[in-house]
Formats: structure tokens, sequence, C-alpha cells
């Protein structure tokens, strides 16, 4: 069930994710069952998307709380712990690196 508070162009983005697409059957699948695995590519909307079946699925609960930052996995902060508990990786030429989209680390 959309929400009629998103904008229009907003919206024409929502749906046009790759996962929208198969809204309805995920939907039906976290009513249905205790654990539902969705993969699909990087970008489909899986992260953005997903709480919301979920909502819809009546799962979870509604807030008025504000959103804030939508948060994001850092690979940087996995690969600096890592650094850290693992000292000797920095050393005798080996190297911890990550990748996100548009931007490449080592």
């Amino acid at each position: 069930m959309p929400d009629s508070r998103v904008p229009a162009a907003i919206r024409s983005v929502i749906d046009a994710l790759p996962v929208t697409e198969h809204r309805a059957r995920i939907v039906e699948a976290i009513r249905n069952h205790r654990v539902v695995i969705v993969s699909g590519e990087t970008g489909s909307g899986k992260t953005t998307q997903l709480p919301k079946f979920c909502l819809e699925a009546g799962q979870g609960v509604r807030t008025t709380a504000p959103a804030g930052r939508a948060h994001r996995p850092s690979p940087s902060r996995a690969v600096f712990r890592q650094q850290r508990r693992h000292p000797h990786c920095r050393r005798n030429g080996h190297a911890a690196g990550h990748r996100c989209r548009l931007q490449d680390t080592l």
C-alpha cells in the first residue's frame, strides 16, 4: 500500500525499483513464513523497500518518530576494524580493501 504522502517524483523512482515489481509476493511470503530470503542486484531497492514491505505485512511498529539518515553499512569501517584486529595485514605486502559503487579504496 503506497504512502500517499510521498511526492510523485519520488514515487516514480520507487516504482521503478526492481524489488517493487515483486512487492505482493514478498509481502505474502513475510506474512506466511518466519524466514524470508530476498536476493537481488545492488541498487534493486532491497534495503530501502523491504522495511516498508514488512510493515505492510503487519510486522514491526509504525512510528511518527522523524526518520534520520538511513543506516548504510560502512565497508571502510569494517576494513578499518579488521586492520586494527590484524595489524600484520598491513605489513609484508598484504592489504585490505573495500569497494563501493563509484568508489574504490585499497
